[in-house]
Parts: C-alpha cells; structure tokens; sequence
C-alpha cells in the first residue's frame, strides 16, 4: 500500500488471542472457595469479610472476561473493515495532497 502497511492478520491474532484469555477467564473459579476463613483465622474479625472478597475477585473476573471478549470482537469487526476497505484506502492515500500539491506516496 504505497509506504502504508496495515497489518490485517496481526489484528486477527490478537483478537483471537484476547478471545481465547476472555474464555478462558470466563470458566476459572477466580473465587477460590475462599468460603468464611474462620478455620484458617479462629476468632479473627475479619473473617466474616471473605465471602464479600470472594464475590468481589467472581465479579471483577467475569467483567474482566466480558471486557476481554469485547476487544476481541471489536479486533476481529476492525480487521474485517479493514480488509473490506484496504483498496479504497489505498486510492485515498495514493491521492494525498501536501502543500496544495499532489504527492503519490
């Protein structure tokens, strides 16, 4: 593309590769059983907080995962644009006018 080279198969990689991690995020018990700790920590006051912690670490997970799916398809939408429009782009680019006059890059 005249000195401009957009890398469509990278971006499907990548996308493919965050696909993958938001899966795999998206079935890993981050939560860990953390249940009440009261075995753990006998008589501790902060053992009633655990179950709040597990909670916390399942939701930010699955957002995390959701997020992670999002970019992969929003990768994936942007490489098929890409691809769809990679000829008009590179008549628009042949075309550009620097300083008022016409320059072929």
């Amino acid at each position: 593309m005249s000195g401009y080279e957009l890398e469509i198969e990278q971006i499907r990689r990548a996308g493919a590769a965050a696909q993958s991690a938001g899966d795999q995020l998206a079935n890993l018990d981050v939560g860990c059983e953390i249940g009440t700790g009261s075995g753990a920590l006998p008589g501790a006051t902060c053992a009633g907080r655990f179950r709040a912690l597990e909670d916390s670490w399942l939701r930010q997970g699955r957002d995390f995962s959701g997020s992670l799916i999002g970019h992969a398809n929003n990768l994936a939408g942007a490489a098929a644009d890409y691809d769809a429009h990679e000829d008009h782009a590179k008549e628009a680019l042949d075309q550009v006018h620097i300083g008022g006059q016409k320059e072929s890059l």
